[in-house]
């Protein structure tokens, strides 16, 4: 098949354009069923049985209306008339998990056969890939994919259960492995690449006490980074100052152009004057601070429910009202996954960090799994972990980047008209509720 398009010259130019200027083949049946695409000139649109509803089942029903009532109670407007669905949706949902032979794969490789057990699945080529942009086809003809142990894949790698071990991290991981392959006379091998992305200690800045700039710089001037990469990567890895990687191309383009960062040189004194310049220089009673943990005060009109309500996660360090006022307590609560070095390393590196410390700061911590961590990141019960309060206003995790563009003009737009479809603020602070009004 041969088509063409025409970019609305609107649009040109775009730094990205070219990287955008790609199309990928799909089954129609996949998602239309039956239904058909008409194309009679005046642009091209679905068929009416595409959009066909019917009522919805007594069950369907109840269940319906008891989330309009819901959404009642939040003031949302309840719908009117009779309650239905799309016939459609049911298929749309089957076959976008569908995984066999029922529809022809565009890609390289098809699925063959999945193990629920193992939760292994095997690939095969694909006859009617036609190839990449090079025209280049795969030369392995099956492809075995299946879950592994971090703690025991090299075990597991010697063994012949697995050929490939990819994104090995960790010092210690990094070394078990050259090991391997350097005393296996000639049998195994390993490649060095770098990583586009990166293991951090996050923030959840609408809340807590790292909502406030100083606060997250008092914690980078605490924490030695260098030697936490040091310690985790075994000298593997480093400090990465900006998004996502050491030679990413917008960092260094950025810098030329007069970008300034700072590097955070570990000095608890510097921590210490960017709080007393944002203002955490009280004790829990209003008065001048001394010592112990750093409260800072914020005014009774501007002070939200969730200021009022902050507290230390075994609750010794809480929000204090004086007169018309509320105290902040520099009590930070962390959640750290389970079975991680990068949190074992964050107990001694920023938990029990003597820098934090004496810089007035008190670190509490929750250990546990990714879904229940990511509920409380959220402040949303996404995995259904979410009590409804929020707790933790720090997290450790990781970040990547592998797209040919970086483009974060829509992401950070309040435009009425965009905001819902692109922005990833998920909030609007006062500044932005002004333009939008405006």
């Amino acid at each position: 098949y041969k088509f063409s398009v025409t970019i609305d010259a609107e649009h040109i130019p775009y730094f990205y354009d070219i990287s955008y200027a790609s199309f990928s083949p799909t089954v129609l049946p996949l998602w239309l069923g039956e239904s058909t695409i008409h194309d009679d000139g005046e642009g091209v649109y679905l068929s009416d049985d595409f959009y066909e509803m019917v009522e919805l089942t007594e069950a369907e029903k109840a269940e319906a209306e008891k989330a309009e009532a819901e959404k009642a109670k939040e003031g949302e407007e309840k719908k009117e008339g009779p309650l239905k669905k799309y016939v459609m949706a049911e298929h749309i949902k089957a076959s976008s998990l569908n995984a066999d032979e029922t529809y022809a794969y565009s890609g390289a490789y098809v699925v063959k056969k999945y193990d629920d057990t193992d939760k292994s699945v095997i690939l095969e080529r694909n006859p009617n890939f036609k190839g990449n942009y090079e025209g280049t086809v795969p030369t392995i003809e099956k492809i075995t994919y299946k879950k592994i142990v971090s703690e025991t894949q090299l075990e597991d790698f010697k063994a012949g259960g697995v050929d490939l071990l990819a994104g090995i991290t960790g010092g210690a991981a990094t070394d078990e492995a050259i090991t391997a392959a350097d005393t296996s006379d000639g049998k195994f091998a390993y490649i060095h690449y770098s990583r586009a992305g990166y293991g951090k200690l996050g923030f959840r800045a609408d809340y807590g006490p790292v909502q406030y700039t100083e606060v997250r710089q008092a914690i980078a001037y605490c924490m030695d980074r260098a030697q936490f990469a040091k310690d985790f990567t075994g000298g593997y890895g480093g400090v990465v100052d900006g998004p996502y990687y050491k030679d990413a191309w917008m960092n260094k383009v950025a810098v030329e152009n007069g970008m300034q960062l700072n590097a955070y040189a570990t000095s608890a004194d510097a921590a210490i004057e960017v709080l007393e310049e944002g203002g955490w220089i009280y004790d829990k009673d209003g008065k001048d601070y001394v010592e112990g943990v750093r409260y800072k005060k914020i005014e009774g009109a501007r002070a939200s429910e969730n200021d009022i309500n902050y507290k230390s996660k075994d609750g010794a360090y809480t929000a204090t009202k004086v007169g018309d006022d509320y105290y902040m307590p520099l009590a930070l609560n962390w959640y750290g996954t389970v079975n991680n070095e990068f949190t074992d390393l964050l107990v001694t590196g920023f938990m029990e960090n003597e820098n934090m410390t004496a810089a007035g700061f008190v670190v509490q911590n929750q250990i546990g799994d990714f879904p229940p961590m990511l509920d409380e990141l959220y402040q949303s019960a996404v995995y259904g972990f979410y009590a409804g309060s929020p707790m933790y206003c720090c997290f450790n995790f990781a970040t990547g980047f592998n797209s040919a563009v970086y483009d974060y003009s829509y992401n950070w737009t309040i435009d009425p008209g965009m905001y819902d479809d692109y922005s990833i603020c998920y909030f609007k602070d006062l500044a932005d509720v002004y333009i939008i009004s405006e």
